[in-house]
């Protein structure tokens, strides 16, 4: 056989591996569980603005255990006889102090894997006494280590004396069980976690750098160490508050990766963005693989800081991808799984801030559903929720979603 008869017949099986390869990869499934389906589609499981319902909440993490879930996320609350109250009534709205309120850590109990839940009426995590938490406390990471809880939270604080704008950092708390259940022990309104005193992954003012801002963490027990996933900005202005500064915007968004030990010690703070784009996300490793739930945000994102006031487009139109990888380095194309509603759902305006529970044969998904309705809110009416302002005539809802999707990790296996 001639020379060139060799490399057209080299080149032939090349060709023939390559195709066939292709053809192998492209028939593998891109992940292990079918689409998402809303249970319920007609209402979120968790909603608010009313009397008995959290204020204005979002951003939860749901964690299983045998008794059932427990959530935890942000919400508002007002003082009404002296404390702080998860919900708030519209039909006696004169028993709350308006100007006395805190954005904080709620928590709630389900024993029907999240249809119907039980609240606890008190804020688990506080802000402050320190300066750099001391305005609000939101986007809980939570996971069971032996006989403590373990959380880990975005939070704003003041600089010189003032509120210090959009400015977020991580901390960490802990909540020893003492032999209780999370749900016994958090039901109690006496309980709350253990605030660490400094943060654990502090945000840059110095430089333009990936930990401008540091939030959103997602917390992963593995190989006896905290790996601990959240969303880095990088800013115009690193030594500025976010909105209403000439100039100031965000260069750059993405998922990194910070390890501690068990004392939450920093072992490790990587420098290399592990996705471009991720953000509000929580994260999984499970059956041999990371897992990133993440939300999607529309193209106006990256220029909303100059005007994050004016809520105009807050979280429109958001929705929830996912991402895989074995090793946690490089990472799956992103794929759509969950978007909003139509008009007038309870899901209509967005969806966000995904959070999973792995059932044996299912994923069960929670996540803000954002809800755009026809209400004023100066004044609001008793018979209205409370919610935030949109202009004069509107309010946007936040409520907690469900959906469903059947799981089968086989399915990735040659």
């Amino acid at each position: 056989m001639g020379k060139c008869a060799k490399y057209a017949l080299k080149a032939a099986v090349i060709a023939i591996c390559v195709v066939s390869t292709a053809a192998a990869m492209s028939s593998r499934p891109q992940r292990p569980f079918t689409e998402f389906k809303k249970n319920p589609d007609d209402r979120p499981v968790i909603s608010s603005g009313s009397n008995g319902r959290p204020t204005f909440m979002s951003d939860p993490v749901v964690i299983k255990d045998k008794e059932g879930y427990h959530a935890f996320f942000s919400n508002f609350y007002i003082k009404k006889n002296g404390q702080y109250w998860i919900s708030f009534d519209p039909q006696n709205q004169d028993a709350y102090k308006m100007d006395d309120f805190v954005g904080s850590i709620a928590y709630a109990f389900s024993s029907d894997q999240g249809l119907s839940w039980t609240l606890r009426q008190t804020p688990c995590l506080m802000p402050g006494p320190q300066a750099w938490c001391d305005d609000v406390l939101e986007t809980p990471s939570v996971i069971k280590d032996g006989d403590r809880l373990v959380m880990f939270y975005s939070a704003l604080g003041s600089r010189n004396g003032r509120k210090f704008l959009s400015r977020y950092q991580i901390g960490g708390a802990t909540l020893k069980l003492n032999g209780k259940t999370i749900r016994e022990k958090l039901l109690d309104e006496s309980i709350q976690f253990t605030k660490i005193k400094q943060p654990v992954v502090p945000h840059n003012t110095s430089i333009i750098h990936h930990d401008n801002n540091t939030q959103e963490p997602s917390v992963v027990l593995k190989d006896g160490r905290f790996e601990l996933f959240y969303i880095g900005l990088t800013l115009q202005k690193p030594d500025e508050q976010i909105p209403g500064v000439p100039g100031q915007g965000i260069k750059k968004v993405a998922l990194y990766k910070a390890v501690f030990d068990k004392d939450l010690n920093l072992i490790l703070a990587a420098d290399d963005a592990l996705i471009n784009g991720a953000n509000i996300t929580e994260v999984h490793y499970h059956d041999g693989a990371y897992h990133v739930f993440s939300t999607q945000s529309p193209s106006w994102f990256s220029n909303y800081p100059g005007k994050a006031e004016g809520l105009d487009k807050f979280h429109y139109d958001e929705s929830i991808t996912y991402y895989h990888s074995a090793e946690g380095q490089s990472w799956s194309k992103p794929q759509t799984i969950l978007e909003k509603g139509t008009e007038n759902s309870f899901d209509s305006w967005g969806i966000m801030a995904p959070t999973v529970v792995f059932e044996n044969d299912r994923l069960v998904m929670f996540y803000t559903a954002w809800q755009l309705g026809n209400q004023t809110m100066t004044p609001l009416p008793a018979d209205g929720r409370y919610g935030l302002r949109r202009g004069q005539e509107q309010t946007i809802w936040g409520t907690m979603g469900r959906a469903e999707a059947t799981y089968n990790p086989r399915a990735w296996e040659n």
